[in-house]
């Protein structure tokens, strides 16, 4: 008769995997932050008329702000449904692991990262219009 030992490398790769999912929850609210202060600093510096104005560039943050909104609550849902897949993997020794696991949690990090990029950019871009928006102000004043 043959003992099977724990793969205790295995159950440490699955933790690991836990944990850094629990971390995008983390990531995902310094992301709500920078949304917050994109919002606080285009409703401080835009022309309110502009916001409807077709081919606008406030109408064009206003956009993108709110569809990075939206990618940010299906992110969250679906890390949380990440995390349930993967409690049964951590929590039951035998069952069985498949490419799938590691393929959603590389489909969420990709995505997250997309997000990252997105906000960075999103800012850059949101400074540069304040800027010029600013300049404008100070020369009609």
């Amino acid at each position: 008769m043959k003992t099977i030992l724990p793969d205790l490398e295995l159950e440490f790769e699955l933790q690991e995997l836990y944990i850094l999912s629990k971390h995008w929850i983390q990531d995902i609210s310094f992301i709500e932050d920078e949304i917050r202060f994109f919002k606080t600093v285009f409703d401080k510096f835009h022309d309110p008329a502009l916001i409807k104005e077709p081919n606008s560039v406030a109408l064009e943050f206003n956009q993108k702000i709110s569809r990075q909104e939206e990618n940010i609550i299906n992110l969250k849902a679906r890390i949380q449904d990440y995390l349930k897949f993967l409690e049964p993997f951590i929590s039951d020794k035998h069952k069985m692991i498949d490419l799938g696991l590691i393929e959603k949690f590389n489909a969420l990090a990709a995505e997250i990262k997309n997000l990252f990029e997105s906000i960075k950019q999103t800012k850059s871009e949101l400074f540069t219009y304040s800027e010029q928006f600013m300049a404008s102000e100070r020369t009609i004043q």
